[in-house]
């Protein structure tokens, strides 16, 4: 196997430690706020990244879901390994997000951007695209 570069991983790895170091302010998700360079600096973000070791598994190749498998464990200090593996995803083939995830997701990666009027406005718009004359009107 080749090995296989780290930076490839830094975004999934950084969402989960961002995630976690989040959790310990409350139960708030990861959003596109959690990779301003601010957070990616924050010492105990480094600190964690430093203890990670990314590892390809050659039984991941071939999907056993209807995405690539990906397994997290994690090694406790007292050698207790706790292991959580996601072989289904979501949006991938065979298991179709629903609309209420779908505007979830557009409502995150926009919310803070545009103002709630103009977000909810394109939503309305795109879930009646077949229906919309000129979709150049959509983006504006």
């Amino acid at each position: 196997m080749q090995p296989l570069a780290l930076e490839r991983f830094i975004p999934a790895i950084t969402l989960l430690l961002v995630w976690q170091l989040q959790s310990l302010k409350g139960p708030a998700p990861p959003s596109n706020a959690s990779y301003a360079p601010d957070k990616l600096r924050d010492a105990r973000v480094l600190a964690l990244m430093s203890r990670i070791t990314v590892k390809e598994v050659s039984a991941f190749l071939t999907p056993n879901g209807n995405a690539p498998s990906t397994r997290l464990t994690v090694t406790l200090d007292n050698g207790q390994q706790m292991v959580r593996q996601v072989d289904d995803i979501p949006g991938f083939p065979g298991q179709p997000m629903s609309r209420t995830d779908i505007e979830r997701k557009f409502r995150g990666n926009v919310g803070r951007r545009w103002p709630n009027e103009r977000s909810e406005a394109l939503l309305q718009t795109l879930w009646a695209l077949d229906k919309v004359e000129d979709v150049t009107l959509a983006a504006r």
